[in-house]
């Protein structure tokens, strides 16, 4: 196709101003305090969108000739999308340094404070000016124009030697049309994956579509997580934590709680049930104004709960604090009973076995990639889209990518088990 009739598209009124309008509802829906940075510099940022638009479009010179018509609009939004991203994660900590920067002065210096180009825009113009070459961008696209598109689109026929010759600028073209066929997403289904020490695995052996050698790997730049599926069918009462004992005037009962996901009133009146049908004079109750769970009964009696390696234990979902209570009438829980041992999931990935940490927390060095709100009921599915609350996550060392591995967490000492999940994940490779 003509590169100007894309360029012409690609960097007009109408697509640079969605893209622009885009990203800043994204970046104002979660960071409204960016708000007065982005009216003071929206010009400066407008400018900037429409330069990483040209750097993108320079990478991608040869791809976009060898394009077919049919293509063509997978291959701008392919473009659109990256251009998202790289804007957004820029902008994102251009503010970031605009506020903490505020956050440091006088308000004297803020009102005499004149607009100027932002701070992580010109690092990218730099490294921008080392990457390409304007004049070689300027006069290609006119070598292009006068073109035949008949010719343009024969590769027998021979074209200009001071460009197409040039091994510098082969070298150039190739790494970025292979840069541009690179980039993948990919879909994790966690019935495929092998499940290991809390993980699960997937050997991915990522490669350039159509390379036979499958086991090359990529060198990743930047790792994004554009959707999460949960189906949640995960239990709170399971075979590791479904057992407690109760001992009355040295007679010792066994109650075995048959899994499956309960919620507090029905667990209790489980329990209850259950303490009944094997005659054991207790009972549990919750009370409602404290919201304390009770075991009474009018004999001196012990609990004793047992706790297995894996999630939350019985007495931790009760309030409890302790796994044993001894030669007492009554017991009352040290805390609110819990509802949901779900509703907060930490997801932790990994790369080759090494974690990609983006929060860490105070809890034992516990740091995880993303946090994940489960707002569904059981038996329903969870999904989550990433609308650009989430930026990438750059890679800044040399990482061949073969191995990647999930792992969850409903508490930071607390690793789930038996999950069936899908997740979506862009990789920026080098």
């Amino acid at each position: 196709m003509k590169v100007e009739s894309f360029v012409d598209i690609f960097i007009s009124k109408k697509n640079s101003g969605y893209l622009f309008d885009l990203i800043i509802t994204r970046i104002l829906k979660n960071y409204i305090e960016y708000q007065p940075f982005i009216f003071k510099y929206m010009q400066n940022y407008q400018s900037n969108l429409i330069d990483i638009q040209k750097y993108i479009l320079e990478e991608n010179l040869e791809y976009i000739q060898n394009t077919n018509e049919s293509k063509i609009e997978d291959l701008m939004i392919s473009l659109n999308k990256t251009t998202v991203s790289k804007f957004e994660y820029l902008l994102h900590k251009d503010l970031a340094n605009k506020l903490n920067e505020q956050s440091q002065q006088t308000p004297q210096q803020i009102s005499q404070q004149i607009p100027q180009q932002s701070t992580e825009f010109k690092k990218h113009q730099v490294q921008l000016q080392k990457n390409t070459n304007e004049e070689k961008w300027s006069n290609e696209k006119k070598r292009l124009e006068k073109r035949d598109p008949k010719i343009e689109r024969d590769p027998k026929i021979e074209r200009d030697p001071k460009i197409e010759r040039d091994p510098k600028i082969e070298r150039e073209r190739e790494r970025d049309q292979q840069i541009q066929t690179k980039n993948t997403y990919h879909h994790f289904f966690s019935k495929n994956s092998i499940f290991k020490d809390n993980h699960y695995f997937f050997d991915l052996s990522l490669c350039s579509p159509g390379t036979k050698n499958k086991s090359t790997g990529l060198n990743i730049k930047s790792i994004n997580i554009e959707s999460i599926k949960i189906f949640y069918e995960m239990y709170n009462i399971t075979q590791y934590n479904n057992l407690f004992y109760i001992i009355i005037n040295d007679n010792k009962t066994s109650l075995s709680i048959q899994p499956g996901n309960y919620s507090i009133d029905y667990l209790i009146e489980t329990i209850n049930t259950l303490m009944n049908y094997l005659n054991v004079n207790v009972s549990l109750i919750l009370n409602k104004k404290t919201n304390r769970v009770h075991f009474y009964s009018k004999y001196k009696f012990d609990v004793f709960f047992v706790k297995k390696e894996y999630g939350f234990s019985l007495y931790e979902i009760l309030g409890f604090d302790k796994m044993e209570y001894n030669n007492k009438m009554e017991y009352i829980s040290e805390n609110s009973p819990i509802k949901d041992v779900f509703s907060d999931i930490y997801l932790k990935m990994f790369i080759n076995d090494k974690e990609l940490v983006k929060y860490n927390t105070t809890f034992h060095n516990f740091g995880y990639y993303q946090k994940i709100r489960l707002k569904k009921s059981f038996g329903e599915i969870e999904y989550i889209e990433n609308d650009g609350a989430y930026l990438p996550f750059d890679i800044y060392e040399k990482t061949n990518c073969k191995l990647v591995s999930f792992s969850f967490y409903n508490a930071p000492d607390k690793p789930m088990h038996n999950l069936e999940f899908e997740i979506i994940t862009f990789f920026e490779c080098s």
